[in-house]
């Protein structure tokens, strides 16, 4: 008979997984090129990038409200299980795929794998942190950050000696993952699925807090889509030094991430909202008028205050709902974020006829604009004190 481990067990292996997923998930910018060589018409080679691009969008981030709403119904099926199996099948075979129907169709499939994972997940992370829900659920989200950055870095190095062959191991990951755990998983699945209620499962708290986390991340997508072009065009940095702050950036958001959890268990929610969407904005306007190792420093301090309160937006997601609600949390982690990633497509556009400065400094404008909707949240989760909410 199958004996659950222990609760700190459990939340160490879902972020662990949790890395693993979000690295499939990534690697797909990083074996883009491979791909488009392979099955591209030369000619065609942005068109179809582009469109990789909203088919990963699409699936991978709006997929997970589907799949929450079908936990948030009842539906008994191990959708974090699946997801893992089915990520690792369908990104990896995709470095493989022989041409542009079966690259869109894995592209699809590993997508939804992807998705599937992510709403059973978060609401079990923080139902198995019990009192410090916002440290279980930085540490859960800083596992997906450093497989975001690391696993796709390691697949290219594997590939640079191994070539196509790298993706078998690449997929062994996941699968051996899904073996070894399975139980586990299910069992977790199982128990961060609803009883069936079937009252609203949407909010007007919700959809402010899916308003103000759309808006914030426009500003992380943008910057790490968008600064790439200007630290080579604008600033003229080669390849490495370029690598090196996109890569800080990143960096430094996960680290913001994984102290936001503790402080928000320990210090009132609106103040670090409030300084979380603020104070990112002058930062990030200095850091693009800076020269010098100021630049980077300043454009790296901003991006650790703005994503400190991640863990936490979250946490409000699933407290803006009547119990806990996978669907809630897939607003916030998938809808938020694939919403953010199509609007990508309009701001390229604004981008090549205003240039790239201008469209930096309006994106760091937004967490500041962000902050004008934190009124509309209900008092009773942003007015939280943890000797309250405990």
């Amino acid at each position: 008979m199958y004996k659950p481990a222990s609760p700190r067990a459990q939340i160490l292996w879902l972020t662990v997984t949790h890395g693993v997923v979000d690295a499939y998930a990534l690697s797909v910018p990083f074996i883009l090129p491979i791909l488009l060589d392979r099955v591209a018409p030369e000619n065609y080679r942005a068109f179809f990038a582009g469109a990789f691009a909203a088919t990963g969008a699409a699936s991978t981030s709006i997929g997970q409200v589907g799949f929450a709403w079908l936990a948030d119904r009842g539906v008994k099926a191990p959708f974090l299980w699946l997801g893992i199996g089915t990520a690792a099948v369908g990104m990896s075979l995709l470095g493989v795929a022989p041409n542009l129907p079966v690259a869109f169709l894995l592209m699809l499939v590993g997508g939804l794998g992807v998705a599937a994972f992510h709403p059973q997940s978060a609401v079990a992370a923080a139902r198995l942190s019990q009192g410090a829900r916002g440290f279980g659920m930085s540490v859960f989200i800083f596992g997906g950050n450093v497989g975001q950055a690391a696993g796709p870095l390691l697949l290219i190095l594997a590939y640079a000696a191994w070539s196509t062959a790298v993706f078998a191991p690449a997929m062994v990951v996941g699968l051996a993952l899904c073996v070894i755990f399975g139980r586990m998983y299910v069992s977790i699945a199982r128990d961060s699925t609803s009883k069936g209620v079937t009252g609203p499962f949407w909010s007007r708290a919700l959809f402010v807090l899916y308003l103000i986390v759309t808006v914030r991340t426009l500003t992380v997508i943008g910057l790490l889509n968008f600064m790439s072009l200007y630290l080579d065009q604008e600033m003229a940095l080669t390849d490495t030094p370029r690598a090196l702050v996109l890569s800080g950036f990143i960096l430094c958001g996960s680290i913001g991430m994984l102290f936001g959890g503790p402080l928000s268990d320990r210090f009132s929610r609106l103040p670090l909202l409030l300084v979380s969407l603020v104070l990112p904005t002058p930062i990030f306007l200095l850091a693009l008028r800076a020269e010098g190792f100021a630049f980077p420093l300043l454009l790296l301090a901003a991006n650790f205050l703005l994503q400190l309160t991640t863990p936490l937006y979250i946490l409000l997601g699933q407290e803006t709902m009547d119990r806990p609600s996978n669907l809630a949390t897939s607003f916030v982690m998938g809808g938020a974020w694939g919403t953010a990633g199509l609007l990508q497509l309009p701001i390229g556009a604004i981008a090549n006829s205003v240039g790239l400065a201008p469209v930096l400094s309006g994106l760091s404008l937004l967490p500041a604009a962000a902050a004008l909707l934190l009124p509309f949240l209900p008092r009773a989760i942003v007015g939280v004190r943890p000797a309250q909410g405990a």
